[in-house]
């Protein structure tokens, strides 16, 4: 398995992967694919810059498995995991037959040494109660900043001002 760039001929594999993130409790129903294209999903692989964003994607046999990427989203655009405008949003998904390899934390090594070399001020996210993913994240440093209704709002600071 390697990571790499995402190439800019690969961007709609960013909608398969963002379905994927979307976090479903055990027993529940999946959500319909067609979620995707609302808007307020849409933002998260839409418009995607390669030359501001990172985006990185686990790669195993020419087939993408995982993928991590940051959107730069303002106050008016924001996300479910928006902090401040200075904060990129995380998204992470990996592929359910590659899930509990250790490529998450892979992934997360190489999208934070890309972050700091670029300069980045810190990362946020929101997790749904009841997703393991936020063992992930707290071992990456992320900190509860605000524990939401449906979700939890968590930051990574990477460098101070």
């Amino acid at each position: 398995m390697k990571i790499r760039n995402l190439r800019k001929d690969e961007l709609k594999v960013l909608e398969k992967f963002t379905y994927l993130a979307l976090y479903v409790p055990e027993g529940e129903e999946k959500f319909p694919y067609g979620i995707v294209f609302q808007p307020e999903i849409s933002k998260y692989y839409k418009d995607i810059d390669l030359d501001r964003e990172v985006v990185l994607v686990a790669v195993e046999d020419d087939e993408i498995i995982g993928a991590i990427w940051e959107r730069l989203l303002d106050a008016d655009k924001r996300g479910y995991g928006y902090y401040k405008s200075s904060f990129s949003e995380l998204m992470i998904s990996i592929d359910f037959n590659h899930r509990q390899k250790g490529i998450g934390n892979q992934l997360m090594i190489g999208f934070f040494d890309r972050l700091s070399e670029i300069g980045r001020e810190g990362v946020s996210l929101s997790v749904s109660y009841g997703n393991n993913a936020i063992h992930l994240y707290e071992k990456f440093g992320f900190e509860v900043v605000k524990c939401r209704d449906d979700d939890i709002l968590m930051i990574k600071i990477l460098k101070s001002k």
